[in-house]
């Protein structure tokens, strides 16, 4: 069965589709992000979470819900442990 969300060496392969996806190249090609552009990312997104509210089944879209929170907090923590990683005291790691 072809694999959806992982490579083949079982990592993610979430973050490289999304810098590689036609919408993200369009809105980077400037190098500038828009108000308009950041506001149609966003219906982008809406229109994609009211497909799936339409045509999943309940089990579907809690399972769906905990995974995007769990990215949520995943990103969350990730960017503070950057952070503390980058400035650890007195010195920049």
């Amino acid at each position: 069965m072809k694999q959806t969300f992982f490579k083949e060496d079982g990592s993610l392969n979430i973050s490289q589709s999304a810098k590689s996806h036609p919408s993200y190249l369009c809105i980077m090609e400037d190098k500038f992000v828009s108000n308009e552009e950041l506001s149609r990312q966003y219906q982008r997104i809406k229109s994609l979470f009211q497909k799936l509210e339409d045509t999943c089944s309940e089990e579907q879209k809690q399972t769906i819900k905990q995974l995007i929170v769990e990215c949520e907090v995943y990103r969350a923590i990730r960017q503070h442990f950057n952070l503390q990683v980058e400035f650890d005291g007195d010195f920049i790691v």
